[in-house]
């Protein structure tokens, strides 16, 4: 089975959704730096049709000035979500896609069929804070990811298996935004 690939603009954002399989519909959000890839859907995608959006900025998807934060990634892929006509899908993510999956059950809870938060980023409760990233190293950014960091490192800048670099991140965005 091949990955079909969906272009939509979602508020002047150029989205790409890679999508595969057959079945009820898997919304998969993915974290900061789509080191899960994509790949692993494919275990899924004999049961499931799931849709794994790049978020602006990030992959295949196109930047996006006015996105400063996490309610306005939500908003963005709520609109998504209404404009690929997905009726409550599950909603699965990772990372930072975690932290986005369980803000967006939050605000439209009643949208989703369930819910699925692998190693949510961003969640913290005021007896567990979480470590603040902007204070992290990144060389040590692996340690605080993964167990066995010699698998994590080969994702990182340099790595082995590293994503492409893009100019715009969400940080850059944010300090932007900030001055």
């Amino acid at each position: 089975m091949v990955f079909e690939t969906i272009k939509l603009e979602i508020d002047a954002v150029d989205t790409v959704i890679k999508v595969i399989g057959r079945g009820p519909a898997v919304l998969a959000l993915h974290g900061a730096a789509t080191i899960e890839g994509q790949e692993w859907a494919r275990g899924l995608a004999d049961r499931f049709r799931v849709y794994l959006p790049f978020h602006p900025g990030f992959g295949e998807s196109g930047p996006a000035p006015l996105i400063c934060g996490m309610q306005d990634l939500i908003v963005h892929n709520l609109r998504l979500i209404a404009a690929l006509r997905l009726d409550r899908p599950h909603l699965v993510g990772h990372s930072m896609g975690g932290w986005m999956a369980a803000e967006m059950a939050v605000v439209a809870g009643e949208r989703f069929a369930r819910l699925v938060l692998n190693a949510p980023a961003g969640l913290n409760h005021p007896d567990h804070r979480g470590a603040d990233p902007t204070k992290i190293a990144p060389q040590d950014l692996p340690h605080y990811l993964a167990h066995r960091t010699e698998v994590a490192a080969r994702y990182f800048p340099g790595g082995s298996l590293a994503p492409p670099r893009r100019s715009s991140s969400l940080r850059q965005r944010r300090r932007k935004a900030r001055r």
